[in-house]
This record gives C-alpha cells, sequence and structure tokens, in this order.
C-alpha cells in the first residue's frame, strides 16, 4: 500500500515528505500500560571461588620415624614444590592448620607457607603410609569453599627429603651419608675379647658387644654397641642411651645389623625430617704376633714376683699385674685411673697380662696373655725358666700361684740367674687356653689395698 505524500514549506522551499508507516506491532497505550516491568533486564553474577589444586604442589615428605618419637607428639613433614624458599619443610602435627598464602614474582605464582593465619589453609592426617590432607579456602563473607571435591580431600604418598643443594644434612661439620661413621674415622675390629674375659659381672654385656673406636690422638674414644642398641650424638661424640627421653633432642644412631664384614645403622636427625641408612666395614687389624713383642724372662724376685725384659728394659711384675704398650715404653696400669682410661679406650696398645709362673711336665714357666690394641685378638705366651743352661742359685723356683688374688710379698729372695738369656722360647697358641680371670672389680680392689698398705708403711 502506497500512502499519499505530504508537502511542507521550508525557507520559501516546498518539500513533499512521506508519512510513516503505522507499525504492524503498534499496541495502544492501554497495552503498553499494562506491561510489568522491563522487557530485558540485566543480571550481574560475580565469578565462584574454587579450591586449587594442591596435588602438585603440596610435597609429603612423612612423618617422624624416629623411634623415640611420642605419638602425642608425632609430626608430619611437608614442602611446596616451587616455594620461594626452596626445600623448606615446615613439620606439623596430625590435625594442625597449615596456613599458605600467594605471591607473584616476574609474572610467575608461587605458593609460600605462611606464620600467620591466611584464607588458604590445609589440615593434614595420617592414613597409613600416606597423608591425607583437607584444603579449605574461606570467603571475604566467610563462606567456606569446598570445591571442587577434588581438590578438598587429596591423598600424598611419601616422597624423600633430597639430600643435595641447601638440603644436605650436616653433622659436626660433615655431610651425613652412607659413609658417615667412616669419616668421623669409626674403626670396626669385633668383640672386645678383653672385656670378655677380665670384665666380670659389671661389664660382661659390654664384652658380648662390638667394640667401634672413634677419633684420633687425645679425642680417640671407643663405645661397645650389639644390634637394637642406640647412641646419641652429644658433647662431640657418640655415647650410649636408653631410649626415651635421654635421647630426645640429639641425633640418634641404631645398630640394625651385624654381618660378617659389616655393621648396618640408621640415623635419624633430631627432628625426625631424615633418616639415613650408614654402614661401617669392619677394618683390617695389622697386628702380627708374636714379631710384635720383644720380652723375656730374667728371674725371680720374690716368691710371686718375677724380673721380665720388655724391649731392653727389666719390670718387676707379679700375677694378676698388666703392663701396657705405649709410644715411650711399657706402662703398669696399677692406678684406677689408668684402668679406666684403658678401658674407655683412652689408653691403647699392646696388654701383657701376667699370670705368674706356672709348673708344666716338670718344668716351670711364665705364663702371660697378650691383647692386641684393638682388644679383638688375644694370644697366650709361655716363656720358659729352666733349660740346661739354667743356673738356680740358693732357692727354687716359686711354686704355681694360687687361684685366688696373691698380694706382694715384700720377702726378697735371690734372684733366679739365666747365664744364656737367649735359651728362652716363647710359646704361642691361637687356641684360647683356660685360664683365671682377673675382673676389673677384683683388680681395682688389688690396687686400692697396695695404696693404702703402701700408706701405712708411709706413717
Amino acid at each position: 500500500m502506497i500512502m499519499p505524500q505530504k508537502k511542507i514549506e521550508w525557507e520559501g522551499a516546498s518539500i513533499a515528505v512521506q508519512p510513516l508507516p503505522k507499525g504492524a506491532f503498534r499496541q495502544s497505550s492501554e497495552a503498553y500500560a499494562a506491561i510489568d516491568g522491563p522487557a530485558l533486564e540485566l543480571n550481574f553474577n560475580p565469578p565462584s571461588r574454587q579450591l586449587p589444586d594442591l596435588r602438585s604442589i603440596l610435597i609429603y615428605h612423612g612423618k617422624d620415624w624416629r623411634p623415640d618419637a611420642r605419638e602425642d607428639q608425632q609430626q608430619m613433614h611437608f614442602a611446596l614444590k616451587g616455594s620461594l624458599k626452596e626445600r623448606e619443610v615446615k613439620s606439623v602435627r596430625p590435625g594442625e592448620k597449615v596456613y599458605l598464602s600467594y605471591q607473584q614474582s616476574k609474572g610467575k605464582g608461587r605458593y609460600l607457607f605462611s606464620p600467620t593465619p591466611t584464607s588458604l589453609w590445609f589440615e593434614p592426617r595420617l592414613e597409613g603410609e600416606e597423608a591425607q590432607v583437607l584444603v579449605y579456602l574461606q570467603r571475604k563473607d566467610g563462606e567456606m569453599v569446598e570445591a571442587p571435591l577434588e581438590h578438598h580431600l587429596i591423598s600424598l604418598e611419601e616422597r624423600d627429603l633430597p639430600r643435595f643443594g641447601s638440603n644436605k644434612w650436616m653433622l659436626n661439620g660433615q655431610r651425613v651419608d652412607g659413609s658417615f661413621l667412616a669419616r668421623q674415622r669409626g674403626r670396626w675390629y669385633g668383640k672386645d675379647l678383653f672385656l670378655e674375659e677380665h670384665g666380670g659381672p659389671e661389664y660382661i654385656a659390654m664384652g658380648e658387644k662390638e667394640r667401634i673406636q672413634f677419633g684420633k690422638d687425645e679425642n680417640i674414644y671407643a663405645i661397645h654397641v650389639g644390634p637394637g642398641d642406640f647412641l646419641v650424638w652429644k658433647e662431640k661424640q657418640w655415647q650410649r642411651a636408653e631410649l626415651g627421653e635421654k635421647t630426645r633432642g640429639y641425633p640418634l644412631l641404631k645398630l640394625d645389623k651385624v654381618e660378617d664384614r659389616m655393621l648396618r645403622f640408621e640415623l635419624w636427625d633430631i627432628g625426625g625430617q631424615r633418616k639415613v641408612n650408614v654402614n661401617l666395614i669392619r677394618s683390617n687389624q695389622m697386628w702380627r704376633f708374636p714379631g710384635a713383642l720383644k720380652v723375656r724372662f730374667v728371674g725371680a724376685r720374690t716368691r710371686t714376683h718375677s724380673i721380665l725384659e720388655f724391649d731392653g728394659e727389666r719390670v718387676i711384675v707379679g700375677p694378676n699385674e698388666w703392663l701396657l704398650r705405649q709410644e715411650k715404653g711399657w706402662v703398669k696400669l696399677n692406678t684406677i685411673e689408668l684402668i679406666d682410661e684403658y678401658v674407655d679406650g683412652k689408653r691403647i696398645g699392646e696388654l701383657f697380662v701376667c699370670e705368674g709362673v706356672q709348673r708344666q711336665d716338670g718344668q716351670q714357666i711364665f705364663v702371660a696373655h697378650v691383647y692386641s690394641p684393638t682388644r679383638t685378638s688375644v694370644e697366650n705366651i709361655e716363656l720358659s725358666t729352666q733349660s740346661s743352661e739354667v743356673r738356680i742359685r740358693e732357692a727354687e723356683a716359686p711354686a704355681s700361684i694360687k687361684e685366688e688374688i696373691i698380694e706382694i710379698d715384700d720377702e726378697e729372695m735371690p734372684p733366679v740367674i739365666i747365664e744364656h738369656p737367649d735359651a728362652f722360647h716363647l710359646k704361642s697358641n691361637r687356641v684360647k687356653k683356660k685360664r683365671r680371670a682377673s675382673s676389673l672389680i677384683k683388680r681395682s680392689a688389688m690396687i686400692r689395698r697396695e695404696l693404702q698398705r703402701g700408706e701405712g708403711r708411709g706413717a
């Protein structure tokens, strides 16, 4: 349908104007008034927050595996991948809140452990060998975000703590690894035969353990340890301790297994974050017997005491006396202090233990046994006092010594002289003989009696 044109006058000119067509959907004013609200309305929906996925960021390094850890104080160890403080380990108790913060640096975002509360945290729990972690996020309005569910509850398997870079474990200025004890100058030769035979009831347990020597020169010391025993690093040396309160707060070492050629240990740091398997190989003993010993019998001094010559120096000895070979010569262990130093490993050398003169097969011989410097080998020796060239003056040789300890007899007898000193023999056997054991307790008591006798004579 063509609508008729209208003409209008504008500035003296007549202009034809085409009228607007009527809208096909035009409604009356009453119809428009009946409309309730706008036909279109903008609706604002703010973006909803979701839990971050920490499964590839949070690292579980296990719990406190120290055997002395209390269950109510046991801790779990976590780290964050890509943290600014690389390889920082956070130790927390199960159920404790661990707060996280998010920082951006050079266009990269990283999660950090936060010392103060934040809107993002997690709570760990132990579940067998794994860690069950609940992740929480709190909005500004106080509402908790727990979606998606796979980000709210995550399971983490234990991963070993790296032992390199800034995370390497140092103890007493040395790196801790499988050879740590060897680098501490640890030497293992075997069982302590000296304590096994001479220790008495007080030291019988130590004689059955492995003897390990540490350090050098004036810092040398020895410990005795058996499978299942614990040591702590205290005052710059290893010390035995009962598992419990006395071991907490110190690096802990446990002898796990004794093999023919190797000792296997487990070593924990103070917090239980690190555990290292440490081995110590048996050391080869270079002691050669009897070439290492130069001793000969010279004669009798009293009924119980004899004269021996050690490396050209003559010494009066009695039954159950001990002589220790040192750099400057042989030293009698005739004081409690010297015995303690030898037992504790402060003094090292060959130990000559006198048994005395005995009669065997119609002949009199001087019997003794000698321990190696490591106390893990022992040899029995017999020094001849008679031969076709021996002449005895005015007295018979002393009879066999008694089984109990004999005190010093001050009455001197004419000495037994050997005209040909070379006419003696040194008899060694590697089969352990049955002999009287002079325990440390008895030896100490004998020394005290001798000191008291000396004080009495001086008075």
